[in-house]
């Protein structure tokens, strides 16, 4: 199982992986840990990343960026209508009733129309290819990063982007929670779960958005206090103080507009963004210089840290608006904040850090990386949900950052409406609601407060319940659903059930007939206690709702209302009944399931399927594309290969008529290759114009790379003979190294010498004779195979090892005798010290003793 997290910013963009060292943020094709977030369409093929940004002026229609912005939105949408004033987009609005935003590109020679959720999965294939390049194994399961202000529907937009580019997203992850979880996993100080938290800070300016969030740490914990955003705050609205700056000044100063012209306007932005760059390192002026800037006419310009900052004066007071807000939403003061990290390519502005270290009170860290803290966040997220890779344990609660209420039909009159989810609950969450209805009915999530929601509709979806009647009484029957905020921040609504409540006979002991009947009725009244907290009722229904809190948790279990039965008791319909037994009526409550319809915004399962298809589709082309754009280029390559080699080291092997002709063909060759004709040929007309080429060209290269190898090779197969001849002359003379082989296996060694020196002889005189613009008429690998065979054959019998001799075994004094002698074994001296040996009489045997 794959360990891979995936920053997506709207400018750059970062892949994390886990491996057994840790987490590692890799590299793409160019060697860059961070890819541009951009995606190119052309004639024949996609581009994304550097690629893609290369043709950001040139190709600047087929050229789209920041489409994470548009995900999920409308054309009416005023975020939609913003995004214009900073790049040129061709976007339509789709005619099938869906409203959706098209993209409007010319790709495979016609306008083809591709949704936000389509060029997002275009880029998150592109990451998934840098991914699987890194790991050599396929990619599936990730987790991504998303702003923390992201809605409903654009985090399930994010999701069906996920699914048709092929990914399993175990869990979208916001910005600052990923940050968070950087830090707090690897720092060994944190205070224990009984103590005072450790307060930190972490602000996050990227491209085009600010947001900063307060989070509580302890030891396996991070608690998200609260988070304030912008969303229309970032480093490219400080470029555009820069582009507004040299365009009026361009304009005075050259009378040139460099917002009437799309390529200029681009340029002039790359230029500001390096300006900036530079500024935030350089306090003395920078330049700024373009060449043929418009109608050819070259523009210059200068700007120092402090103007620039001047011009910035409304942006930095947005800034430091967002920072206040968060001591707000927090009730926190700055003393009590430990610790400020900033993170993302904006916050390296000074003035921004400068309003960090005020707002806050304390000089920001930058122990972080601020381009890839995002991206390892994701990855230890990803970690952690993987079974194949072991992470302590590490608690994360984040926060509800907008109200969430559910409205449904009550009256004819009046509607009925309940916060489900207020601001800043810990999530995920799930909530059960009891409603009491007769008929199917529909429920709408909304956001409370849709000014203060970075989306234009307030609307979350619609749920209808049906399969919903009257109980046995007549009444309204009780409904029981689950609403909840899921890991992914995505609102449900799921589990309807309708409660059937019955009353059964339970055969009880008489004495024991008051004391149940008393607990019966203490159950009934708690039950009527619930359902009359918080109820909201209906005059012509009687319809009542309530709302009870589950655990902190993605799923709550549902429980009775009422005990299946106090005792288990069942009765007994085979024996006669106990005069002493009554049967007390007690209530019990059935389950049954309801159909539910979600009507949300996001992709249909066919829908989805259909994309993929487009996607796998679009796949193939490029493979296709890529493999086509290789066989040109090969053909390309070896007409300026060969064509400097016929000058040189190939001369002398070809004569001068056959010279000539190939450099007519590799001429012809040339001026089609560049010609309309072969622009877009298929891969085997540019196979076959290669092959044509070889045939001339090989046998030229192959000449050439003989006369190199073969003296070689006719040297090595001499020297081997020599050797050989050598061995055969000390057999001769009865060396001692060779006199144990035999007579025959010597005539054997001395036959495949002789064969070996005539064939050698004989090729050597054949060469010798050859030009040098013939095929020759032997080959290096040829004289290396003679020489093998001779190798094998002779060394092997010349290299055979003398037989071993084995000596004869020698006696060992010390080795004691056999007992089967015993007479020897007497006549043997007896050792010094040790008794004489009797004789079986008792007779002491003759003996001397040796002092």
């Amino acid at each position: 199982m794959s360990v891979v997290g995936f920053d997506i910013g709207n400018y750059k963009s970062s892949v994390g992986v886990a491996r057994a060292g840790g987490i590692e943020i890799v590299a793409n094709e160019y060697s860059d840990r961070i890819t541009p977030t951009y995606v190119s369409f052309s004639n024949n093929e996609r581009h994304q990343g550097h690629s893609a940004k290369q043709q950001e002026i040139t190709n600047h229609k087929n050229t789209l960026s920041c489409f994470k912005r548009l995900i999920g939105r409308k054309l009416n949408d005023p975020q939609v209508q913003n995004e214009k004033t900073y790049q040129p987009l061709q976007i339509t609005q789709s005619q099938n009733g869906d409203d959706k935003l098209l993209y409007n590109v010319d790709y495979l020679g016609e306008t083809k129309q591709f949704t936000c959720d389509q060029i997002m999965a275009t880029f998150m294939t592109k990451l998934k290819s840098i991914a699987e390049m890194n790991l050599n194994s396929k990619v599936v399961d990730c987790v991504i990063t998303v702003p923390s202000f992201y809605t409903d529907a654009e985090r399930r937009a994010i999701l069906d982007a996920s699914q048709i580019a092929g990914l399993n997203c175990l869990k979208l992850m916001n910005d600052t929670t990923a940050v968070a979880l950087t830090y707090g996993l690897y720092h060994s100080s944190l205070p224990d779960l009984n103590e005072k938290p450790h307060i930190a800070v972490f602000v996050d300016m990227g491209y085009t958005q600010i947001q900063a969030s307060a989070v509580a740490f302890n030891k396996g914990k991070l608690r998200m206090l609260a988070t304030t955003f912008d969303n229309n705050l970032g480093g490219r609205d400080f470029d555009r103080v820069l582009m507004d700056h040299f365009q009026a000044e361009f304009k005075q100063k050259y009378k040139v507009d460099a917002y009437s012209n799309v390529r200029a306007r681009l340029r002039l932005r790359a230029e500001c963004e390096k300006l900036k760059k530079l500024m935030s390192s350089n306090a003395s002026p920078i330049p700024l210089n373009i060449e043929c800037f418009m109608n050819d006419i070259d523009v210059s310009g200068k700007m120092k840290r402090e103007e620039f900052e001047k011009l910035s004066e409304s942006l930095l007071a947005r800034v430091k608006k967002t920072l206040s807000e968060l001591l707000q939403e927090a009730k926190l003061k700055p003393e009590e904040i430990d610790l400020v990290e900033i993170v993302g390519g904006s916050t390296r502005i000074p003035a921004v850090k400068q309003i960090v270290s005020e707002v806050f009170a304390k000089e920001p860290s930058t122990t972080l990386n601020a381009d890839e803290a995002c991206a390892r966040g994701a990855t230890i997220m990803c970690a952690i949900l993987s079974p194949t890779f072991k992470v302590k344990e590490f608690k994360i609660e984040e926060c509800q950052l907008f109200p969430i209420t559910l409205n449904w039909k009550g009256a004819e009159t009046d509607d009925n409406e309940l916060e489900v989810f207020p601001h800043l609950e810990k999530i995920p969450l799930s909530k059960l609601l009891t409603i009491y209805k007769r008929e199917p009915f529909e429920i709408e999530a909304r956001y409370r407060y849709p000014n203060n929601i970075p989306y234009n509709d307030p609307r979350i979806g619609k749920f209808l319940i049906g399969n919903i009647t009257p109980n046995a009484q007549g009444e309204n029957s009780e409904v029981k659903l689950k609403a909840r905020i899921t890991k992914n921040g995505i609102f449900e609504i799921s589990s309807p059930q309708i409660i059937e409540t019955i009353e059964v006979n339970v055969p009880q002991q008489a004495p024991q007939q008051a004391p149940q009947q008393e607990k019966v009725d203490e159950q009934e009244s708690k039950q009527s206690q619930v359902n009359g907290n918080g109820v909201a009722h209906d005059q012509s229904a009687n319809e009542t709702v309530d709302s009870s809190s589950a655990a902190n948790a993605d799923e709550t279990t549902m429980h009775d209302e009422q005990s299946n039965g106090a005792d288990g008791a069942k009765p007994d319909n085979s024996q006669t009944p106990n005069p002493q037994q009554v049967n007390v009526k007690k209530k019990k409550t059935k389950a049954i399931d309801l159909p539910l319809t979600a009507k949300v915004p996001q992709l249909s399962k066919n829908e989805i399927n259909y994309y993929i298809e487009q996607e796998l589709s679009m796949i193939q082309q490029d493979k296709k594309e890529k493999e086509r754009s290789e066989a040109k280029n090969s053909v390309e390559e070896y007409i300026y290969e060969i064509r400097e080699k016929l000058s040189n080291e190939y001369e002398r092997f070809i004569l001068e008529e056959n010279k000539n002709a190939f450099l007519r063909s590799l001429d012809d060759t040339e001026s089609w290759l560049y010609s309309d004709d072969a622009a877009n040929q298929e891969k085997n007309v540019y196979v076959d114009r290669l092959n044509n080429l070889k045939n001339f060209g090989e046998p030229l290269k192959k000449r050439y790379k003989e006369s190199l190898e073969r003296p070689q090779a006719f040297e090595e197969l001499g020297r081997s003979l020599q050797q050989i001849k050598k061995a055969l002359t000390q057999y001769s003379q009865n060396d001692e190294k060779y006199n144990h082989l035999d007579k025959s296996d010597i005539d054997k060694v001395v036959k495949h010498a002789e064969e070996k020196q005539k064939w050698f002889e004989e090729k050597s005189n054949l060469v010798s004779k050859m030009k040098p613009s013939e095929d020759p008429v032997v080959l290096a690998s040829q004289i290396r195979a003679e020489k093998e065979s001779l190798d094998r054959s002779c060394w092997s019998i010349l290299n055979k090892p003398k037989p071993k001799v084995e000596p004869p075994p020698k006696a060992n004094p010390e080795q004691p005798q056999p007992q089967a002698q015993p007479q020897q074994q007497q006549q043997q001296p007896p050792q010094k010290g040790a008794p004489s040996p009797q004789a079986p009489n008792d007779k002491p045997a003759d003996r001397m003793e040796v002092d």
